[in-house]
């Protein structure tokens, strides 16, 4: 019954959190930290200290994977603290197998939001200029060809016009989270 409970508990987290990242660009705290709170005291109360420390090995296993991507600036610290309540709920070994699908999900999110937002092309085009830069640079130093340094010019402008694009990575958690909860995808462990 309990562990029925935590999987609910977990399901509407992750569907609030999925809705409030699309909605207002932020997963609260007043989201996340009852659901972390709710997955170390119900461990504790099924399994005692050994469910305790599977909720907090969990909890910290969750933080830990989101935190190098959260210092780059590359995800909110909303995501880190709901990967963290899956761990919370689920465990390490879940949660694992959820952050590999998560990863695989956010892909397809930003696709879609490159898509949405008609940069998609672009990106492509800009990703190809970049890996054949120094190619272009050799190639405009033997022949001199001034059309070959506008495709250079290209990529500085690319960068320079390019505004931070908000990827909900809300959204993937709770895809990836879902996939392996279902049981639709393999768990790692």
């Amino acid at each position: 019954m309990q562990i029925d409970m935590n999987r609910y508990v977990l399901i509407t987290t992750l569907l609030l959190a999925a809705y409030l990242d699309i909605k207002d660009r932020k997963i609260p705290n007043v989201l996340t930290f009852p659901v972390i709170l709710w997955g170390l005291v119900s461990s504790t109360i099924i399994s005692g200290f050994n469910g305790f420390q599977f909720s907090l090995f969990g909890f910290l296993f969750g933080m830990a994977a989101f935190f190098i991507p959260f210092a780059l600036g590359l995800i909110g610290g909303g995501d880190v603290k709901l990967m963290g309540a899956v761990g919370a709920i689920m465990g390490w070994e879940f949660t694992l197998s959820a952050l590999l699908y998560t990863a695989m999900a956010g892909g397809v999110v930003a696709l879609l939001v490159l898509i949405w937002n008609k940069k998609f092309f672009k990106v492509i085009l800009n990703c190809f200029c970049l890996a054949f830069n120094p190619l272009l640079g050799w190639f405009y130093k033997k022949t001199l060809n001034r059309s070959v340094l506008k495709v250079q010019t290209y990529t500085e402008t690319v960068k320079a016009e390019r505004k931070k694009m908000y990827i909900p990575y809300g959204v993937a958690i709770a895809i990836g989270t879902f996939l392996v909860l279902s049981g639709a995808v393999n768990r790692i462990i």
